[in-house]
């Protein structure tokens, strides 16, 4: 029987490839999150890879949204591990950002609905995609016939409208994107949005739109000018690569001998969209912390100079990732639920550490994870953002140019520096912050209130895994040594006991058992 929306997703539990390991993973994992629970149908088939690599390369995406994504399929674990082990140049899937859950069983699939079960395609499922929200309650259902693929960011924008109706209480109407305007569910304030949308007339022109390519281009330019109504169609209808949707050749400007440009807005237009929106706001956040961190390296020599610095890096801080949380969780709630959801967020976390190492004494180490996160999301703004909006690649040839570069420079160094960002929480900073106590440069609960935060990032971050075993490794190297001092040796001993325990304590966390 297919699952009921508005009513309790079925649950699920199984193994799933995740960052090239297995791990056990479940729905009630996930309480507090939305699941983008998606099915395909084969490994090393054809239109499933582009779906779910467009899923995986755009999850922070849903993660800003407080939403994780899964794809699953009725294969085995040891098949989605091989065909994330090849090249995507081949038809694999190469590095996945999300997991991807085995179904051998077909339990999953057959609770979800999707399951074939007879003809030459039997035993596979069928694109089902299944929206569910923070208290596992199925939302939203789609279903799609094998040959025909997704678009990824209609799920985005359904979980923009799915936390919109939650925060708000108002229903979303037909091609509603964030910021459109939404209706109150009542029959006279629903009035206001239908009254507003009836004042709009219907411009003539807007006739010619269907028979877009159809028609004569030229012409159909002309008459479309004479009612000035080309800005209009711009901001309502965004290009695409659908030659039905695509936009009209301007006859305004044109690049080349017989090349049209597509219609660009007035730069004004372009930039006060650009900076009147919150995403701009969280982008002047990383860009301070990146000059303000720069700046406090530069000027250490100065101690009351440099503080002022420090304090503006991690303002910052404050101000970019609280963005991030108003965007995942809206308004501040004072109860268990929300708080509960709060903690089990990456983005949150980092604020809280933030806040403490705000108010305590400047610490360099501390700002290193900030400075590199703050660095890529900014070349990534200023890539996808900042340059088409203030030199459209229609017009030029240099913003092409510039996001290849920037493009290449984030793919080759975002994994070594995220791969930094683990070492030095766990080599560096965890160090520096134990050793401050004798020394004054953090109090008693700095370490401790960081020991939970490295708990969290453990479970969560592979590299940060690896960061301990790689530390237990030279630990261990380093204490057998017959050169070793036995004073050192009973510390370092000491030392390989704790962090051993640590990632026990971690993984019996994760496995949902009672710490030691």
């Amino acid at each position: 029987m297919a699952p009921i929306v508005g009513k309790k997703a079925p649950a699920f539990k199984g193994v799933a490839v995740s960052n090239g390991e297995f791990k056990d993973i479940s729905l009630d994992q996930f309480k507090g999150k939305y699941v983008v629970l998606f099915f395909y149908p084969m490994d090393f088939t054809f239109v499933c890879p582009t779906e779910i690599i467009a899923f995986s390369d755009r999850v922070e995406e849903f993660r800003k949204l407080n939403a994780e994504v899964i794809a699953c399929s009725t294969d085995t674990k040891f098949s989605h591990l091989a065909w994330t082990q090849q090249s995507r140049k081949e038809g694999g899937l190469g590095q996945m950002n999300i997991p991807i859950l085995a179904d051998p069983t077909k339990k999953v699939a057959t609770d979800y609905g999707v399951l074939i079960d007879e003809g030459d395609d039997a035993g596979v499922a069928l694109r089902g995609t299944f929206i569910i929200d923070p208290e596992q309650n199925l939302r939203i259902a789609h279903i799609n016939d094998l040959p025909i693929g997704r678009n990824v960011s209609e799920y985005v924008r359904l979980i923009e409208a799915l936390r919109f109706n939650a925060e708000h209480g108002e229903v979303c109407p037909a091609q509603w994107t964030p910021g459109g305007k939404t209706i109150k569910p009542d029959p006279k304030a629903s009035k206001e949005y239908f009254g507003k949308s009836a004042e709009r007339p219907i411009h003539p022109a807007i006739c010619l739109l269907p028979f877009w390519g159809v028609i004569d281009k030229e012409s159909s330019v002309k008459e479309l000018q004479s009612f000035n109504l080309l800005p209009l169609i711009y901001s309502t209808f965004k290009p695409t690569n659908s030659p039905g949707l695509s936009m009209p050749p301007s006859t305004s400007a044109s690049s080349g001998a017989g090349t049209s440009a597509t219609p660009v807005a007035p730069f004004g237009a372009r930039l006060s969209k650009l900076v009147l929106s919150a995403q701009f706001v969280w982008f002047l956040g990383h860009l301070v912390t990146v000059i303000q961190a720069t700046l406090y390296i530069l000027s250490m020599w100065n101690s009351a100079k440099s503080a002022r610095n420090y304090s503006k890096a991690y303002y910052g801080i404050i101000l970019s990732y609280g963005i991030i949380m108003y965007k995942a969780h809206g308004i501040p709630q004072f109860n268990s639920v929300y708080f509960q959801r709060l903690m089990r967020d990456e983005n949150s976390q980092y604020f809280l550490l933030a806040l403490l190492w705000c108010t305590s004494k400047p610490l360099a180490a501390t700002l290193i994870p900030y400075f590199v996160f703050s660095l890529f999301h900014s070349v990534n703004y200023f890539r996808s953002e900042i340059l088409p909006a203030l030199l459209p690649p229609s017009t030029s040839t240099v913003t092409p140019r510039l996001q290849e570069v920037t493009l290449k420079f984030v793919k080759e160094y975002q994994s070594r520096a995220l791969r930094v960002v683990a070492y030095a929480e766990v080599w560096v900073i965890l160090p520096v912050l134990t050793i401050g106590i004798f020394f004054g440069w953090s109090s008693l609960l700095s370490p401790i209130f960081y020991a939970r935060f490295l708990m969290f990032r453990y479970f969560m971050s592979p590299m940060t895994k690896a960061a301990f075993a790689d530390m237990r490794f030279r630990l261990d190297g380093l204490a057998d040594k017959p050169s070793t001092h036995e004073g050192v040796r009973k510390v370092l001993k000491k030392t390989i006991e704790v962090v051993s325990r640590f990632g026990d304590e971690n993984l019996r966390a994760a496995a949902g058992e009672e710490p030691r």
